[in-house]
């Protein structure tokens, strides 16, 4: 996924910077955050074509992050939503489909 992101940023100048994140002395994490300029982006990804909300631990974790623009979980499954406290959930091919097309962002 990190030269996936890596590529289109090449060429479409999607964010700034990307890392990992995780608080400090913490089992919590978050697989990928994009920033661009004061905003970020928080993006978790599972091989799991099964929703479950354990998926959402890091994400959940990050929400209090100033600038958070939004979070996503890309996952294998087909359903495509949004949780009650605002995390995107999308499939693998949406997340492709808004990546291409510059989307990620709201």
């Amino acid at each position: 996924m990190h030269g996936l992101l890596r590529a289109h940023n090449e060429t479409q100048e999607i964010f700034d910077a990307v890392a990992y994140w995780s608080p400090t002395e913490s089992d919590i994490e978050v697989d990928f955050l994009l920033t661009r300029g004061n905003e970020h982006l928080a993006l978790e990804v599972k091989a799991a074509s099964r929703y479950n909300t354990i998926m959402l631990k890091g994400l959940r974790a990050i929400d209090g992050l100033p600038g958070l623009a939004r979070r996503i979980l890309v996952y294998t499954g087909t359903r495509c939503f949004q949780t009650t406290d605002g995390v995107h959930v999308w499939p693998l091919d949406h997340f492709h489909d808004a990546l291409a097309a510059d989307q990620l962002w709201p």
